[in-house]
């Protein structure tokens, strides 16, 4: 497994702006000071640095360099690996280890909400939470992008919650733990009928206008013979390569019940 080691983070700064109703930072190419290490600095006596943390969902017969592409372009923006947590579902037993990022296996295999599941699960706690799939990478800016936007309770990708991913604050969590907890172990349909469910659980506002998504070339993106589609959000710079067909059994059978539109991305 191949990772960016310290002296390859991009080195930023960046002056921070804070007021109740929003969180933003504008970055400048600087001299040798991480994103990290300027946020300890900035806030080693206050109590006003978000933390964020990085989530990302995956599977025990996943491809390792699928999720190692995800892996190595969150590090290259300088994100502290120690903030990334690959969950695993489907594993014959559980546990967790620390090998640069923190890595949990668990029996279960909820999709889209295995990795807040097991934040629930283990008691794992952060300001905000970045929920991903492993199918995604980010582009050299994603961080600083991010760390611009206004936060909210839920801030999904797009605004109708597609893909589940997005930010989750942990007050956001905490208070619907009840129905996450339920899509324990949810099948295929359960996790795209959830969707949209996320946004009507709390405050919501988006991180990528659906205006400003760009729906790129087909191709095989891993070198594993599946050809995939490249969605783009250029408000964050993150890429997702996706393998939904639209004559695939199971949209079939949620165009013909009408629950999705032909043109949605999932």
């Amino acid at each position: 497994m191949y990772f960016l080691n310290e002296d390859q983070y991009k080195q930023l700064e960046f002056e921070f702006i804070y007021d109740d109703s929003q969180l933003s930072f504008d970055f400048q190419e600087d001299d040798n000071i991480s994103i990290e290490n300027k946020l300890k600095q900035i806030f080693a006596n206050s109590s006003k640095a978000p933390e964020i943390k990085f989530v990302i969902n995956t599977y025990i017969n996943q491809n390792k360099y699928i999720y190692e592409k995800l892996i190595n372009s969150l590090i290259s923006n300088s994100i502290d690996p120690k903030n990334i947590y690959l969950v695993i579902g489907g594993c014959e037993e559980e546990k967790s280890e620390t090998n640069l990022i923190n890595y949990h296996y668990v029996k279960h295999n909820s999709y889209d909400h295995t990795g807040l599941i097991e934040i629930i699960d283990k008691s794992i706690t952060s300001d905000y939470w970045f929920v991903l799939h492993d199918t995604c990478s980010v582009g050299p800016n994603f961080y600083s992008k991010l760390l611009k936007k206004s936060f909210s309770e839920h801030n999904p990708i797009l605004e109708e919650g597609w893909l589940n991913m997005g930010l989750f604050s942990q007050k956001f969590i905490e208070k619907n733990k009840k129905y996450i907890l339920s899509l324990r172990n949810c099948d295929k349909m359960q996790a795209i009928l959830s969707e949209k469910m996320y946004p009507r659980l709390g405050k919501s506002f988006y991180l990528n206008s659906i205006r400003n998504y760009d729906l790129q070339s087909t191709f095989d993106v891993y070198g594993d013979g599946v050809e995939r589609s490249v969605v783009y959000f250029s408000e964050i710079d993150l890429y997702k390569y996706q393998t939904y067909y639209h004559n695939s059994d199971i949209s079939i059978k949620l165009f013909e019940s009408r629950v999705i539109k032909k043109d949605t991305i999932i």
